[in-house]
């Protein structure tokens, strides 16, 4: 949790804003994202030029990229924020200064791709040796995985809303249930 966003939130009064803050701070944190794919130090080929380096680090970086999970990532965060700062400010809409500056600061502290990969290298090097990795790399780099790479993020986008009201209404529903049972 960044202290700068647990700050932020204790200043305002009542446990519901703080609580709320507490789930926006784990979930970004939990959304790993990449601010600069420069500073990632991704291999930057067409795809259908893909050519092996030998170096594992440099062929995870690539299949972030070609895998599209660098751009999964990024997506998935930014309609996160825009779902937490629309909740809040239907919750708190008195407050919203500080919500801005909450999201702000969540925005400003998200992991670097960099970051992941670095912390995460570890475990794919335990599960892929460097030759499948890119056996992986060349797949992705093919046409047709391109093609649905291209196209995951706006199938991800309209499939938002309609997981948000999924789950919403699982959790009423559920509610409901352990509101009875415990009664």
């Amino acid at each position: 949790m960044s202290t700068k966003a647990e700050k932020t939130g204790s200043r305002k009064s009542g446990g519901s804003l703080i609580a709320a803050l507490m789930l926006i701070c784990a979930m970004a944190t939990s959304t790993l994202v990449a601010q600069n794919v420069a500073r990632a130090n991704v291999i930057q080929v067409k795809y259908t030029g893909y050519k092996p380096t030998g170096v594992f680090e440099t062929e995870l970086r690539y299949f972030y990229e070609v895998s599209g999970v660098r751009s999964y990532l990024e997506n998935m965060e930014k309609q996160l924020l825009e779902q937490f700062k629309k909740t809040l400010l239907s919750q708190y809409p008195d407050d919203r200064k500080q919500v801005d500056k909450m999201i702000d600061i969540l925005s400003e502290e998200s992991l670097s791709l960099d970051d992941v990969i670095k912390a995460y290298m570890p475990v794919y090097k335990k599960y892929y040796t460097i030759e499948e990795l890119q056996e992986l790399n060349k797949f992705y780099s093919t046409d047709l995985m391109q093609s649905m790479v291209k196209k995951n993020p706006s199938i991800a986008q309209e499939l938002a809303p309609i997981q948000m009201e999924l789950l919403t209404d699982h959790a009423e529903k559920l509610k409901k249930r352990l509101t009875q049972a415990l009664e």
